[in-house]
């Protein structure tokens, strides 16, 4: 196979798209690169086309060698991988707290045993703003090119003919893309990250190495020239058109015109002379280490920093290529490069390093992110970063489906029943603590985004089918009710959004305003009684984050008093108040009896400010969900509420 200068064209243009992409964070959706992502999409057929034409070649020559293949994907692979992964986990060490350090250190461990897209599946989506901090995220796409490596190549030692091989990975082409087109709109996050939804766009480039096979299936190099100009101008006009969320069978778009650059490959045409120019080769050469380094440069600044201002964007970017030239040249080339006699000393090497950082975070996570770095601030960040969790009895029964939700002694003369989105699984802990104090039953129904009010202010943007899906939560709870026994505690952030809509649409604002009082007076006339809890207060940053941030560098028998003083992390109660006063007043409008309102802000608030800490414990776990100490401290408010509606 002859050196192809327009695929490094292609590679810098795909990386430089995903480097786009994730420095624009969460404003890339609305920006010029909104469809940055497809830069991964062009990587995949690239990967496809290129290890396809290896195994052909060897095939045909008789010199196939499962062995060799592997060795060579490990020298190409493995040492940036250590080096990367290696340097995030010490940066991580100095800046994170301590559960992001163990989320960290289990990201590493799937990252250098290639499940990194089947771990980050069952975190939050990729495009949720808190996947813009992990620092290991992008590696998911590594996963699933090994992964398809691993299997893809014995393929090629069986002893079938070639054109076998070929209805193979046609067949197979048109399997996984019949499935993502199947369910891209009701699996969204596995079309993203499971690799039989994304082994078409690999065997699309598998599918032109074979097409190269046959010369006169080629182009002809005027057909060439136009094919591989559309290819580009589809290839472009994706950066700008496809969004992250966008269907997965849409994805045909970039990988069809990356089809067509590849297989028009006659030096002559334009496009091809655009995608050979030196600048655009040379940056395909750095791709892998381009790639690797930028995500946790900029994932580190966005925790360090509440904003990027552009001459930080630019420092995070010659810093990214600096790295990038450093690892390529004196780990990455080097390695690749070194004569067969010495493979033995290097995998020892490799195995040796990955051995020592795969133990390390062992015993990072076995450690639980080593709090004790903290020294005395420790108890400032105990059970606040990272995932929301809030176990019951070592379960998690957050985002349960209706047949598995959460019960504990439903047989009970009263339970206490919550429902809402991730603020109210926020205080289950302590609602579930509450109902044990009382010898009372407990059920929860909670779910990320979803409050169960249909026609109603949604935090969270859900598509058609989660909506539906969310929507549906709210019969299944109105048929277990029980007028006698039941408590109905309600909570979930709406605060934002009816703000929003009085400001912008009044009437629309009022309809949903009826909507939510008329299904919450009718969650009452089915139960006891009724609790709601909000509006809460929120900050424009991550509490422990930020609070981490100023204090971490300070001596540790300074950290209390400084912390104490501080009203940095206040929120202003007359600003809140505005803001809170749209969902207040739906809250308001509730008449019916056995109803109680508690609100955060008389807990929180005084004239001036609400408070977001007590001396030495956090009320937030990010920037407007309760932690466990916030919890705690409307529990005095919720008992007095749960005796009174009891009698």
């Amino acid at each position: 196979m002859r050196y192809r200068k327009d695929i490094e064209g292609l590679r810098a243009i795909a990386v430089l798209s995903v480097m786009a992409y994730h420095a624009l964070g969460e404003a890339a959706h609305n920006s010029w690169i909104s469809g940055g992502l497809v830069g991964v999409d062009v990587f995949f057929v690239i990967s496809g086309y290129l290890i396809t034409s290896i195994l052909l070649r060897e095939k045909d020559r008789g010199s196939l060698s499962l062995q060799s293949f592997y060795i060579r994907r490990i020298k190409r692979i493995i040492p940036t991988l250590l080096t990367v992964v290696g340097v995030s986990f010490i940066v991580g060490w100095i800046y994170f707290l301590p559960k992001s350090l163990q989320s960290l250190a289990e990201s590493g461990i799937s990252s250098l045993f290639f499940f990194s897209n089947i771990w980050f599946f069952f975190e939050d989506s990729y495009t949720a703003q808190a996947s813009m901090l992990k620092p290991l995220l992008h590696t998911w796409s590594l996963s699933i090119e090994e992964q398809f490596y691993l299997i893809f190549p014995l393929l090629f030692i069986l002893p079938i003919k070639k054109q076998y091989i070929s209805l193979v990975i046609i067949l197979l082409l048109i399997s996984s893309l019949t499935a993502t087109v199947l369910y891209s709109a009701s699996s969204p996050d596995q079309v993203f990250y499971l690799p039989h939804f994304r082994a078409w766009q690999l065997l699309l480039g598998s599918l032109a190495a074979l097409i190269h096979q046959h010369k006169p299936l080629c182009f002809s190099a005027a057909s060439g020239a136009l094919f591989s100009g559309i290819g580009l101008s589809i290839l472009l006009l994706s950066f700008y058109f496809l969004g992250a969320g966008t269907p997965g069978y849409y994805k045909l778009l970039p990988t069809l015109g990356t089809f067509l650059i590849i297989l028009s490959s006659y030096s002559g045409n334009i496009t091809q002379k655009i995608l050979s120019l030196q600048p655009l080769r040379y940056i395909g050469l750095l791709s892998y280490s381009l790639y690797l380094w930028h995500m946790p440069l900029w994932a580190f600044a966005r925790y360090r920093y509440d904003e990027l201002s552009l001459s930080t964007h630019l420092i995070l970017l010659a810093l990214c290529f600096g790295l990038a030239i450093i690892t390529y040249t004196l780990i990455e080339m080097p390695i690749r490069k070194a004569k067969p006699k010495h493979n033995k000393i290097i995998l020892a090497g490799l195995a040796g390093v990955t051995g020592i950082l795969i133990s390390i975070f062992f015993i990072t996570i076995n450690n639980a992110g080593f709090p004790q770095r903290l020294g005395k601030a420790v108890s400032l960040f105990e059970n606040l970063d990272g995932q929301l969790i809030n176990p019951i009895d070592n379960k998690s029964c957050n985002n349960r489906e209706l047949h598995e939700l959460c019960s504990f002694n439903s047989e009970t003369p009263y339970r206490l029943v919550l429902i809402g989105d991730s603020h109210a699984n926020a205080i289950s802990s302590s609602i579930f603590k509450l109902a044990k104090k009382f010898g009372y039953g407990f059920i929860q129904s909670t779910q990320n985004s979803c409050p169960h009010i249909k026609n109603s202010f949604e935090a969270g943007a859900l598509d058609d089918t989660a909506s539906e899906l969310c929507h549906s939560r709210l019969a299944v709870i109105n048929d277990f009710l029980d007028t006698k026994r039941d408590i109905v505690i309600f909570s979930a952030r709406l605060m934002n959004s009816a703000n929003t809509e009085r400001q912008n649409n009044p009437a629309v604002y009022e309809n949903k305003k009826n909507s939510l009082v008329l299904t919450l007076e009718n969650l009452k006339r089915r139960s006891l009684g009724l609790i709601t809890i909000g509006p809460t207060p929120e900050l424009n940053y991550s509490l422990p984050y930020q609070v981490h941030k100023e204090l971490r560098s300070l001596p540790a028998e300074l950290i209390a008093q400084k912390f104490k003083q501080s009203k940095a992390y206040a929120i202003d109660a007359e600003e809140f108040s505005q803001q809170a006063a749209a969902l207040q007043s739906a809250y308001n409008s509730i008449t019916i009896e056995r109803y109680r309102q508690i609100s955060p802000q008389a807990i929180f608030c005084d004239n001036s400010v609400c408070r977001t800490h007590n001396d030495f414990q956090l009320y937030y776990y990010d920037t407007n969900h309760l932690s466990i100490y916030g919890a705690e401290a409307l529990n005095k408010n919720i008992e007095v509420a749960v005796r009174e509606l009891s009698r």
